[in-house]
């Protein structure tokens, strides 16, 4: 993931940070509607992730250790949804 590539390798500059968490927020949006009548723990997990990276990307962070911090929610969301559905 985009995220922690870049806690890893100390590139954390705030505009290119808030651009991609912003990308990440908006894309989450279609994933509810793309799977309507999907199980509904998934569908509870997909609304939790676009609401994880909506605080993400508010959050604006604006280095390494506060995207880290930032993006630890985001990464756990995913872990969850992939543990189950993977």
């Amino acid at each position: 993931m985009r995220l922690k590539q870049s806690v890893a390798s100390g590139r954390c500059e705030a505009g290119t940070s808030d651009l991609g968490l912003q990308q990440m927020s908006m894309a989450s949006i279609d994933a509810e509607p793309a799977f309507t009548g999907a199980d509904p723990d998934f569908l509870h997990l997909a609304g939790r992730l676009h609401g994880t990276l909506a605080d993400a990307a508010q959050a604006s962070p604006i280095d390494c250790r506060a995207l880290d911090a930032t993006s630890w929610p985001v990464l756990q969301t995913c872990h969850d949804c992939h543990q189950k559905y993977d």
